[in-house]
């Protein structure tokens, strides 16, 4: 391990927890509707729900099974990177409940809806409370007594338990009244205010122990392993003893994380060493919450609230469905068709994958899908589709510890219908959003595909910000072909004519085209890096920036989470900007793009979309697409999209050299809400757009050439 390296790199972790800092931190925004910087308390609690059961017990392992193990970017000792996660996470907690009082207590000031403590209501609303209590929560509730010297209790992850120590006849008892998730948390007590509910059961303790004397009660939760993530990149040897370690131990979930909160209950209470020694947790994976346990709870009543007072959420917008009522499949015989999600509507690839069938002359359906439930639109078209004798090849990505019976229902769904099911190659993780379709066309057999950013998932279409292709340019479409053979025949890695995946070529193609960069710029002076991922932790493709940053080359790059690299390592030359964008849409998409003369010599300018994140373990476990685009027109939209993204300051906040991202203004000052905005700049073009479209059909200009939209309008209105 070269130690000389280590001050190159910020650690993965904690730039991952600067991350949900970035999110909470829009809680503060004044610029930003209400309700959704309430969201965004909410989202910063899903984020690290989901961090806490797939990173942190990658480090406990490591720490277990090799104390001495630093990390190979800052050779810091894994023992102290997960002290300064802890560390770093609880200022991010207290940040976020601070300001999840002060957003609660504006609503309630302002007479949109509030969230009581029951001690705080008048005696009517008390005794209203209890009778809820009585009539619809006592008698679903059940209990658990144990010993704590017997007992190692497992607990349903992130579900809310009361713990409670009492006495009976002066005998110690310890209960735990677990409450389930299927219940909702928010009971309305009177018009527009409402009451949690393990407040309401806290307060109501003498009516499930009537015979005992409570000395401690307090609400906690557990956050369980998912699937434990472990980077690549330290070192073979380790990671090979660590899998073999975890095989042995088994898939068990186990808790990772405590949560607690009462009036009566800290770090020191007795009751928590308890609590901590039969979950086997550390202190320091232990949370003290000023405020109710998972803030998740709140999407449900700020969606509900939205719909009463849109004034104080995003203003809702009518996503483009380009060429509507059309012929899909006639639409990509004359161009390949470029869409910016959601923007543009992703009903356009369902109604693609519905026309195929429920039209005559389909003969095959191929999709990778991953991360998508069972109820969505794509899986019952597919079902539809095989039942009608369609060939229907379904590649799914399994996973047996984070969504193993999930996947297990959708494959048995599918291949019940009929469809023909595949699962990872090689245990490999296939982020590919692919899909396929062979039909007949005007003039024989023809395939379409379509090609994504992000994954068929129905909800996640609608608030991520995803890029497809839709073709059938010969090109494009043997490639897919092929790639679908790799993953389901086994064969070896083809010979793509365009497109680069990953485990196998995608990683050296990004390398070769910054080092073609950083040569072009050194003999002509011009050219530009942009990059748009999710996340850089790669130490070869970060060294690989570095070098063509020491040229002057201009880089910029938007990385939403996770990003090691450090800016002011290129000396006097550099030329380096990155932001985070992080707005009413997760920003998902993958841009990849090499432009020769900065931004204008678009011929000459390489553009991508891809699904990969430049992680070491997106590059070397997981099977992802990067695809060039080809058309001239299709590199100007692209283009245009950078620039547009590159300009965001609204939502941007900017990394420096000191390793703290900040945004462009003051977040508490609604007077900078004329700060641009990538999102909302694309909202207003999609708008645009529709009404140029309806000048277009409704208002057509004299000796203008006629799209092909416009001939076919013509000849229906003349039918």
């Amino acid at each position: 391990m070269d130690r000389s390296s280590f001050s190159k790199y910020y650690n993965r972790d904690m730039s991952w927890l600067l991350f949900n800092k970035r999110v909470i931190s829009q809680s503060y925004d004044a610029t930003i509707p209400l309700l959704e910087r309430l969201k965004f308390l909410a989202i910063a609690s899903k984020n690290l729900d989901e961090y806490y059961s797939v990173r942190i017990p990658g480090i406990q392992e490591i720490i277990n099974l090799v104390p001495q193990a630093r990390d190979n970017k800052t050779g810091f000792f894994q023992k102290d990177i997960l002290d300064s996660v802890c560390e770093r996470n609880r200022k991010n907690i207290d940040i976020q409940y601070i300001n999840y009082q002060q957003l609660i207590d504006i609503l309630d000031d302002n007479e949109i809806f509030s969230i009581k403590k029951i001690a705080d209501l008048p005696t009517d609303l008390k005794g209203k409370a209890d009778n809820y209590f009585n009539e619809n929560i006592f008698p679903c509730l059940t209990c658990t007594q144990f010993s704590h010297y017997h007992t190692k209790p497992k607990y349903v992850d992130g579900d809310l338990n009361i713990y409670v120590r009492s006495f009976n006849e002066d005998k110690e008892i310890t209960t735990i009244i677990p409450i389930s998730s299927k219940v909702d948390r928010l009971i309305p007590i009177s018009d527009n205010n409402f009451i949690l509910l393990e407040d309401l059961i806290l307060n109501n303790l003498s009516k499930i122990l009537p015979n005992n004397k409570i000395i401690v009660k307090f609400v906690f939760r557990t956050t369980n392993t998912k699937g434990t993530e472990i980077d690549n990149d330290i070192g073979i040897a380790l990671l090979n003893r660590i899998k073999l370690n975890m095989d042995k131990e088994g898939s068990d979930s186990k808790p990772v994380r405590l949560e607690f909160a009462g009036d009566d209950i800290n770090y020191h209470s007795t009751d928590i060493e308890i609590l901590l020694d039969m979950l086997d947790i550390n202190l320091q994976s232990s949370y003290l919450i000023n405020g109710p346990l998972d803030l998740t709870f709140l999407f449900k009543i700020i969606d509900k609230y939205s719909k009463i007072f849109p004034e104080l959420a995003y203003q809702s917008f009518e996503p483009n469905i380009p060429n509507e009522n059309q012929d899909i499949f006639r639409d990509i015989d004359f161009e390949t068709i470029l869409l910016q999600h959601p923007y543009e509507s992703f009903e356009y690839i369902i109604k693609m994958l519905n026309q195929a069938t429920e039209e005559p002359g389909t003969v095959e359906i191929k999709q990778i899908l991953f991360d998508v439930p069972t109820n969505s639109k794509v899986v019952k078209k597919l079902m539809a589709a095989a039942k009608k004798g369609i060939k229907v090849t379904v590649v799914v990505e399994f996973d047996h510890d984070s969504d193993g019976d999930d996947n297990i229902d959708l494959i048995k769904q599918l291949s019940e219908s009929g469809c023909t099911v595949y699962c990872n190659k090689d245990c490999l993780k296939t982020h590919s959003e692919l899909l396929l379709i062979e039909k007949e066309s005007y003039d024989g057999l023809r395939t379409y595909v379509h090609i994504g950013t992000g994954s068929y998932c129905d909800s996640s279409s609608e608030v991520a910000s995803d890029l497809s292709i839709l073709t059938s340019d010969e090109s494009y479409v043997t490639d897919v072909e092929n790639f679908f053979n790799y993953i389901v025949d086994g064969l070896n890695v083809p010979n793509f004519e365009l497109i680069s995946t990953s485990p196998d070529t995608l990683k050296n193609m990004l390398l070769d085209k910054i080092n073609e960069m950083k040569m072009h710029y050194l003999k002509t002076g011009k050219g530009m890096i942009f990059l748009k991922i999710n996340a850089l932790t790669d130490q070869s493709i970060i060294d690989s920036l570095y070098s063509a940053g020491r040229t002057g080359l201009p880089i910029r790059m938007i990385i939403r989470g996770e990003c090691c690299m450090k800016l002011g390592m290129c000396g006097k030359k550099e030329n380096i900007v990155i932001s985070s964008i992080i707005g009413r849409f997760l920003e998902n998409s993958g841009i990849y793009g090499f432009l020769s003369d900065n931004e204008d010599d678009l011929e000459h300018s390489d553009f991508w979309i891809s699904t990969a994140d430049l992680t070491a373990n997106n590059l070397i476990d997981r099977i992802d697409i990067a695809t060039p685009i080809k058309d001239e027109k299709l590199k100007e939209k692209l283009s245009n999209i950078i620039k547009i993204l590159s300009d965001d300051q609204k939502n941007s906040y900017f990394l420096d050299k000191a390793g703290k991202y900040k945004k462009a203004y003051n977040v508490t000052s609604i007077t900078n809400a004329e700060h641009a905005s990538a999102q909302e700049e694309f909202i207003k073009s999609i708008e645009s757009n529709k009404q140029k479209d309806d000048e277009r059909y409704f208002k057509p200009k004299k000796k203008k050439s006629l799209s092909i939209l416009g001939i076919r309008l013509l000849q229906m209105l003349h039918l």
